[in-house]
């Protein structure tokens, strides 16, 4: 009996080894481990991460689309790239997304990745109105010759921002 439970301490310590060493390469992999971290620190990085994602952020448009056939394949591309899409091999830009499997939610999801890639903002009422791959061509092509004649996008490349104190101006603060 007493041979049984060091046989399984020794296991349960073996195991805790083998699950610390791998956690160990695991972060040396990914450059985590304190040596990296070092090494990082004494050359000092040119561009941290925080640096990196303000420059995302700060960026109006990630991806430029000038062509129609760029704007073409890109709006294919992301169609069939989207995980929920069924007969992906058939998809073209007159075919409804319905015939794939998507429904408007989806077609929300898709718009949402048209915004993050391009910086456009999409109207909440224009949704309902992206039911093909087409109208998606259609709505970028506009974007991009606004873009191109007035140097901004319809928006100002501005998010809305909603202030509590503008739209209820008698309501009390609460926590300040």
């Amino acid at each position: 009996m007493l041979s049984k439970v060091r046989f399984s301490a020794v296991n349960t310590l073996r195991n805790q080894m083998l699950v610390a060493q791998a956690s160990r390469t695991y972060l040396s992999d990914l450059g985590l481990d304190s040596a990296a971290i070092s090494v990082r620190e004494e050359e000092g990085s040119k561009a941290g991460a925080v640096d990196l994602w303000k420059a995302h952020t700060e960026k109006k448009d990630g991806l430029v689309l000038k062509t129609n056939d760029e704007i073409e394949e890109y709006v294919v591309s992301i169609v069939k790239d989207y995980f929920r899409t069924t007969k992906k091999a058939s998809v073209n830009l007159d075919s409804a997304f319905a015939d794939h499997g998507l429904d408007s939610l989806d077609a929300i999801e898709l718009v949402i990745r048209v915004e993050d890639d391009l910086g456009y903002m999409i109207e909440a009422e224009n949704l309902e109105k992206f039911k093909k791959p087409r109208h998606f061509v259609n709505f970028i092509k506009q974007m991009e010759a606004y873009k191109e004649e007035f140097n901004s996008l319809p928006n100002g490349g501005e998010k809305y921002s909603f202030k509590v104190e503008e739209v209820f101006p008698g309501l009390p603060k609460i926590g300040h």
